[in-house]
C-alpha cells in the first residue's frame, strides 16, 4: 500500500530585530515554524490555528510563501503550506507545555547555525521556506483555491 502524503500548514512570524519565532518541540526536541497538521479546515485556517495553539497569538495571515513537499525525518511524504503573518494579538507564549517546551525569536544566522547542528525540524524543509520569505518569493492567498 502506497504512503499518503500529509497536508501541513506552517507560518513565519517576524519578531522584533529581524528574527523569527521558533518552537521547540516536545515529540523531537527540535526546533521548527509554529504549524501542523490541516484538518478538514481551509490551509490558511490551519496556519491561524496552529498560531493559537503552539504560540499563544493570533495572526492575520498577509502572504502565501509557498508550498514545500519533503519527506519527514520518518520518510514519510509531506506537502507544506506555508504562509507569512503579523501577530494582531498577544505575545508568544507556551500555551501546551506537552508539546511545545520552548518558544523563542532567532535570527536567520542563529536558525542557520542550529540547522547545521540538526536542531532544525525537518531540516532544509523548514529552512526554505524562510529563505524564500527573506528574498520576497510571496505569493496571493488566491494561488490556493479552497474548495471546502
Amino acid at each position: 500500500m502506497a504512503d499518503l502524503t500529509k497536508a501541513t500548514a506552517s507560518i513565519i512570524v517576524p519578531g522584533n530585530d529581524s528574527k523569527y519565532w521558533y518552537v521547540r518541540s516536545a515529540k523531537d526536541n527540535k526546533w521548527g515554524l509554529a504549524g501542523g497538521k490541516i484538518h478538514m479546515e481551509a490551509a490558511e485556517v490551519a496556519a491561524q490555528r496552529e498560531a493559537k495553539e503552539e504560540l499563544g497569538i493570533r495572526v492575520y495571515i498577509e502572504s502565501l510563501v509557498g508550498i514545500y513537499q519533503f519527506k519527514s525525518e520518518e520518510g514519510n511524504p509531506i506537502l507544506n503550506i506555508v504562509y507569512a503573518a503579523r501577530i494582531i494579538e498577544g505575545t508568544p507564549h507556551i500555551t501546551r507545555p506537552d508539546e511545545i517546551l520552548e518558544i523563542q525569536e532567532f535570527s536567520y544566522e542563529t536558525i542557520i547555525h542550529l540547522h547545521a547542528q540538526r536542531q532544525i525540524r525537518a531540516g532544509k524543509a523548514n529552512i526554505a521556506p524562510l529563505e524564500d520569505y527573506r528574498a520576497g518569493h510571496l505569493k496571493p492567498l488566491d494561488t490556493i483555491c479552497c474548495l471546502l
